[in-house]
């Protein structure tokens, strides 16, 4: 069972993400004149800023990594008795008439 979001409504598998990467180091100038980078290598990663969007409507949903698995994982039970209604519904209509 998927989740649902919450503002589109749609059933969702995965949601998409981004975040800002920030990195250091130096820039200085070579003797021709050129720009020189060169990177903090003891500098980890840091990720801030980072988004969780809903797939389907690009909503931002989550801000949190503990929230955003929360949601995938999380089934609510209500929501499975919907699809189990929905499905009865359906067979119902499916099965020929007499």
């Amino acid at each position: 069972m998927c989740p649902i979001c919450p503002k589109c409504k749609e059933i969702i598998e995965y949601l998409s993400y981004s975040s800002c990467n920030y990195r250091g180091g130096t820039i200085s100038i070579d003797e021709k004149g050129f720009e020189e980078y060169e990177e903090d290598g003891n500098l980890d990663l840091i990720n801030q800023d980072i988004t969780f969007n809903c797939p389907e409507c690009n909503e931002e949903l989550f801000t949190d990594d503990d929230e955003a698995i929360s949601f995938l994982k999380e089934v609510d039970e209500l929501q499975e008795v919907v699809v189990e209604k929905l499905n009865k519904i359906k067979e119902k209509n499916d099965m020929p008439k007499m």
